[in-house]
């Protein structure tokens, strides 16, 4: 997680390099969690979940769908709803 919020508009407007996205994504803080254990990510705050064994999270999110922007994505998914993931 980061500890700074993003410029989600200077982001929309792809006014960050990808030299500022690596050191955004490189410089996260890590917590490990365990069983119960429940984390609030604030709006503007980059985070990212890596499980090293079995994993089950349950998310709730606000009602808006498009506002999801992605920095890196290994599945190569665009920013906002995917229906896929909404059914």
């Amino acid at each position: 997680y980061s500890n700074d919020r993003i410029d989600i508009e200077k982001f929309k407007n792809k006014k960050y390099s990808q030299n500022d996205i690596d050191n955004i994504v490189n410089s996260l803080l890590k917590k490990e969690l365990k069983a119960g254990d429940c984390i609030t990510v604030k709006t503007g705050y980059v985070h990212s979940v890596e499980a090293t064994e079995d994993l089950t999270i349950m998310e709730a999110s606000t009602l808006e769908l498009d506002d999801v922007y992605r920095l890196n994505d290994k599945y190569n998914r665009s920013h906002g709803h995917i229906a896929s993931e909404h059914n």
